[in-house]
């Protein structure tokens, strides 16, 4: 927006403006990196006055509740056939990208201690992470490695090669495409018969069960592989209609 000013050149009025080019929704999340950007410049002494200083405090944005899938739908999704139950358990107990799942292969699943844990490489913004592999997770994922003779090399999302007159080949040399992917998701919620909603709302669904249950946003922060605390607030950290039923139901009962 100002090409032609340096850092110490931006006014109040000039960050002002930079706020208001963001929605409503995202502009307070958004501002923090500009906060922190001169933040930084003034601990290095490229700045002596910070413009974010004049900004006016931008309220919070509550989201909408998250339209997650229910427990009856995940336990359907979950008990289809191994090769593909095992894929959804992934979804709605690790909270990973559909990219991260794309990419896994049966090595990421490794043993830490007395416990299993999910390896996610190179997720979004180039980072790896680890996220804990649930007791679900790791036996079933195991059962698949044994039902399909899985090498450690072998990709766990899989594409099909229909040859006439033969099987069909499953395909796990390499990451499954993404128009694939997607197939395999339209194909298992038709399988379930289960409401269609968007594969991200997998992860929607773990991060809200994950609160629900009494999980700390920090740890939750770390789980999804969030770069800032504060994108974890403004996506997750809100009571729906059913938690505050459920709430004022036991604090008054009590």
């Amino acid at each position: 927006m100002f090409p032609d000013k340096a850092i110490d050149e931006i006014t109040g009025s000039d960050m002002l403006q930079i706020a208001k080019s963001f929605a409503d929704a995202e502009r307070r999340s958004r501002m923090e990196a500009w906060k922190g950007l001169y933040k930084w410049a003034r601990k290095t002494r490229q700045v002596t006055v910070d413009p974010c200083d004049e900004l006016p405090d931008f309220p919070q944005h509550t989201p909408k509740a998250k339209n997650v899938f229910t427990d009856p739908e995940i336990t359907a999704l979950c008990e289809l056939p191994l090769r593909d139950g095992a894929l959804m358990q992934i979804l709605f107990d690790a909270g990973i990208r559909k990219q991260d799942a794309r990419h896994l292969r049966l090595g990421d699943l490794r043993a830490a201690l007395d416990r299993f844990e999910l390896v996610v490489l190179n997720s979004k913004g180039g980072k790896d992470r680890i996220v804990p592999a649930t007791l679900a997770v790791t036996r079933r994922v195991n059962e698949l490695a044994l039902l399909d003779g899985l090498a450690d090399t072998d990709y766990l999302w899989y594409g099909m090669n229909k040859v006439p007159q033969c099987d069909v080949e499953i395909i796990r040399t390499h990451p499954i495409a993404d128009s694939t992917w997607h197939y395999w998701w339209e194909r298992c919620i038709a399988a379930a018969g289960v409401k269609y909603r968007n594969p991200h709302t997998t992860r929607h669904t773990f991060a809200t069960r994950y609160l629900r249950m009494g999980g700390s946003a920090e740890l939750l922060k770390e789980a999804l592989g969030h770069k800032s605390i504060q994108t974890t607030i403004d996506l997750y950290v809100h009571l729906d209609t059913t938690d505050l039923h459920e709430e004022f139901e036991r604090i008054f009962q009590t």
